[in-house]
């Protein structure tokens, strides 16, 4: 945070600061624009950014921050108080005044010792611009760059009538030995810290305080994925013991997948994390440093090499530290993030470790949003069955020419390019596991696509040439326009369930890899759904069926080979659900309009967006 000094400085030398109005909830801009400015303000009385959002700011920002917020609520304003307002230590360097009339806008001029004292003149008349208001709804910030002109001066009304704190309010700060004990939680390869947010918010209800975060390269951080995860616990970890709000003697570090490969190292070297809890992972720990309380936990449907490799570790542990290990039953590698029991025997090995005495048994699951985010999700697949019915009636029927054998014709292209990933693919895109998924498809299509040429030329014939058929695949001038549009609508629809699934909303960066992966995503669907996709409604569905499963198949076998990252394996949850997703709008759409071009055009885009989504950027 170098910036404020600077800052400082130039006011007293009389000199005009540079700064910007943040309007936005996402931080990306603020951090890039964060070497060029001297401060930033941030409008929440004109915008409706939530508390998370502002401290997204404020760790963006390197430089001086002026916070206006419309709330007269008593817990804001401590919240400004004990948290904007801090002592010189507090990392932010924020300076909010809170004026109750014009005369203690006046009263303001007696400022820090790090600031110059100001020309109030006109503050007076900035509050007549409100008349008829009450005195006590306003907050009063500014800065300046000399006497005589003032270069920032908000007077900021504040109206909100609920008189409530939003999401991401800070508590009142506590005294050193109230404080609640820290979990910092870590996700996984391909995820974010929304889909640990149930776990996170369950272990707050329980008492603990929580703090969820992104490696680089996942979620909502834009910076390039290294692996490098040491280095971003420790800064998560460093940024946390600044905190007014937490104990920073009682620190635990818990990881899922990745993230708790990354909490046990980070634990084994770093002393600050009295305890760690890998979950489902986790394959090294230092003898030099052995952490204090480890709980190893899995699912019972995790990969055997997890669970085997958490059993050994465990077993070489024991009467060197505090080792537990625990089995959740009836769970795999995803489902054990939703999982009350795994709240509940956390929380009982966490209790002890902290000295928390609890009456009753261990909490468990605790958010309600997913009930809700279940009910939502049954309701976006029969929208977006209903859907595929309009899009199916606004084109051209386009019945597929391939017979039973294009199947195999299927399987056989993907056979034959699967070995040109022997050496990872073409290195064209930062998407990580995603890449060679991606690649391999857009060979496959390549291959599909050949044929199909020479088929149409008479080159190839025979059995083969019935199997792959004559007919069009991929008209677009015709379907291009519905498909897009019935992507984009699915996008719309399933986009709030990001809150407890995965950040969906692109970053621009992810955008731009959104529309490539499509374009090369789109020869191989338009291929896959005419020589699948054929015959009435019902067989067109036990076909478009059989076809996801082949695809899913396919996936499997190029990690067996080891042509595939094994992270594929760990997501099969995922991709069954998304090839639920496409089917049902597949269904109804041909059903209605016979035409598995538009399908194949929904297909790339909506895979796309999956997979620029869920993989790391780097």
């Amino acid at each position: 945070m170098e910036n404020p000094v600077p800052f400082r400085d130039k006011l007293k030398r009389g000199q005009v600061c540079l700064g910007t109005c943040i309007t936005f909830s996402d931080p990306t801009v603020t951090e890039a624009l964060a070497g060029a400015l001297d401060f930033v303000w941030v409008d929440m009385e004109h915008n409706p950014l939530t508390l998370t959002a502002v401290q997204g700011h404020l760790l963006a920002a390197l430089h001086e921050c002026l916070i206006s917020t419309p709330t007269k609520d008593a817990q804001t304003r401590r919240w400004v108080n004990t948290v904007l307002n801090a002592a010189d230590t507090n990392p932010w360097r924020i300076r909010v005044r809170q004026a109750e009339s014009a005369s203690d806008g006046q009263a303001l001029a007696p400022w820090e010792k790090n600031w110059p004292a100001p020309n109030l003149k006109g503050s007076a008349n900035n509050y007549a611009n409100f008349k008829g208001t009450d005195a006590n709804n306003f907050l009063y910030t500014c800065a300046w760059h000399n006497d005589a002109s003032p270069m920032i001066r908000i007077l900021v009304k504040i109206d909100d009538p609920t008189g409530k704190l939003q999401d991401g309010q800070l508590p009142v700060q506590r005294p050193l030995g109230q404080r609640p004990p820290l979990v910092v939680v870590a996700h996984g390869y391909s995820a974010d810290r929304q889909i640990m947010s149930p776990m996170a918010r369950s272990l707050a209800s329980a008492g603990y305080a929580v703090l969820t975060f992104d490696f680089r390269g996942h979620g909502s951080n834009a910076s390039q994925f290294r692996g490098d995860l040491r280095r971003d616990l420790d800064a998560v970890v460093g940024w946390a013991g600044t905190s007014p709000y937490i104990d920073a003697r009682r620190i635990a570090v818990l990881g899922h997948s990745m993230g708790a490969g990354a909490a046990l190292d980070f634990a084994s070297v770093d002393p600050r994390p009295v305890a760690v809890i890998p979950v489902s992972g986790g394959s090294e720990v230092s003898d030099v440093d052995i952490p204090r309380h480890i709980l190893f936990m899995s699912a019972q449907h995790d990969p055997a090499f997890i669970r085997h490799r958490q059993s050994e570790l465990a077993a070489q542990l024991v009467g060197k530290t505090a080792v537990s290990q625990v089995q959740i039953g009836g769970k795999d590698h995803v489902t054990i993030l939703y999982s009350g029991a795994a709240i509940r025997e956390i929380v009982r090995f966490l209790d002890p470790v902290f000295g928390v005495t609890r009456p009753g048994a261990p909490p468990g699951l605790h958010d309600p949003r997913l009930g809700t985010a279940a009910l939502y999700l049954l309701t976006a697949l029969g929208l977006i069955a209903l859907l595929g019915v309009a899009i199916g009636r606004q084109v051209s029927a386009m019945p597929s020419t391939a017979s039973t054998g294009g199947v195999l014709v299927l399987i056989g292209a993907m056979v034959v390019t699967m070995p040109l990933l022997v050496m990872g693919g073409p290195e064209i895109l930062p998407l990580g596991a995603g890449q060679p998924v991606i690649v391999h498809a857009a060979l496959a299509g390549a291959a599909l696509w050949a044929l199909r040429h020479y088929v149409r030329r008479g080159v190839v014939t025979g059995r083969i040439a019935t199997w792959v058929g004559d007919g069009p695949w991929l008209p677009l001038r015709s379907v291009a326009g519905p498909g897009a549009a019935a992507a984009l609508v699915t996008f719309l629809l399933l986009t709030p369930l990001e809150v407890v699934f995965h950040r969906l909303v692109p970053t621009w960066e992810r955008l731009v890899l959104w529309a490539v992966v499509a374009v090369l995503a789109l020869p191989f669907f338009a291929a896959f759904e005419g020589l699948v996709r054929r015959g009435g409604t019902w067989a067109a569905v036990g076909w478009g069926a059989l076809g996801r499963v082949i695809l899913l198949l396919a996936l499997l076998v190029g990690v067996r080979l080891n042509l595939l990252p094994g992270v594929i394996t760990l997501v099969v949850p995922i991709l069954v659900l998304q090839y639920l997703i496409l089917e049902v709008f597949a269904d109804t759409c041909f059903a209605a309009g016979r035409n598995p071009a538009v399908i194949a055009v929904v297909d790339s885009i909506f895979i796309a967006w999956m997979v620029t989504a869920l993989t790391p950027i780097g």
